[in-house]
């Protein structure tokens, strides 16, 4: 993949977007030495950090995601999300059945709630659900993007 350039017309500067990107369900994702955000779903959008993503057939949370929970973490302690609570739901690609995805996104989404809370966060800021598979989509080279938890704030 190479780094786009600027059209020779239009806009000559940078410009802040408007609000929150929309990076839609498809977003592009590679694993670099860049830095990922963790989009919050809500009005606060200034906790940056990983993304947390599984391999195939796996709850466990590799040093890279865990980079990222640690600026969730600290998000959640001094930053826009003090004192708010987070809903973190699991995610799988569609391979297996209903009942084994659902119970795995719970999984993930359960790992993520004991790495929040044995860093700091009460338990009782975070809650855990599973959607499967269910948003999933059904092409092989969209399921690594699939394997993810989403966290949203609580309202």
């Amino acid at each position: 993949m190479h780094e786009p350039t600027s059209p020779s017309v239009g806009l000559r500067k940078p410009v802040d977007t408007p609000g929150q990107p929309d990076l839609g369900r498809y977003a592009s994702r590679s694993r670099t030495s860049e830095t990922y955000r963790v989009f919050v779903h809500t009005t606060v959008n200034s906790c940056s950090g990983l993304y947390p993503t599984f391999e195939f057939d796996s709850a466990k949370l590799d040093a890279e995601e865990q980079q990222g929970l640690r600026t969730l973490v600290e998000c959640m302690k001094t930053g826009p999300l003090r004192a708010k609570r987070v809903l973190v739901t699991g995610r799988t690609d569609p391979r297996g059945s209903d009942a084994y995805n659902e119970k795995l996104g719970l999984e993930r989404a359960a790992r993520v709630k004991r790495y929040l809370v044995a860093h700091g966060i009460s338990s009782d800021r975070v809650q855990t659900a599973s959607v499967g598979e269910s948003d999933a989509s059904p092409l092989p080279g969209d399921w690594p993007q699939d394997r993810h938890v989403r966290i949203s704030e609580v309202p």
